[in-house]
């Protein structure tokens, strides 16, 4: 499972840490709970089983890619504004894996409609 700290990385880096809470009040937005941490699993299952129909997975990362998209483009803008290149570095390795998930999911809609 990959886990990254979200609100960690949106917080300015000369500023002391704020409470998710202090967050939410200072940037105008309320987070949901599981804001502080993006996790889930990649599942290949519709791969594996050559499954003929999108699986519940694989309709799941459909459904969610794009608000993950946005959530690391967040976490990047944040890092550029402090100059934070580690976490640059890893934002960089997460959009790359989201991206070959991705390419996962146009083969596997090629596989589904050649069926």
């Amino acid at each position: 499972m990959l886990s990254l700290p979200i609100l960690d990385l949106l917080q300015d880096c000369d500023d002391p840490p704020l409470t998710p809470e202090e967050l939410e009040i200072a940037l105008g937005v309320r987070f949901p709970k599981d804001y502080t941490y993006l996790a889930f699993d990649i599942r290949l299952d519709g791969f594996i089983t050559s499954a003929p129909q999108w699986t519940a997975s694989e309709k799941w990362a459909l459904e969610h890619l794009p608000s993950f998209h946005s959530l690391m483009d967040e976490c990047a803008h944040a890092a550029e504004q402090c100059g934070n290149t580690d976490c640059l570095e890893l934002v960089d390795e997460v959009m790359h894996m989201l991206k070959s998930w991705e390419e996962y999911l146009q083969y596997r809609e090629r596989m589904i409609a050649g069926s």
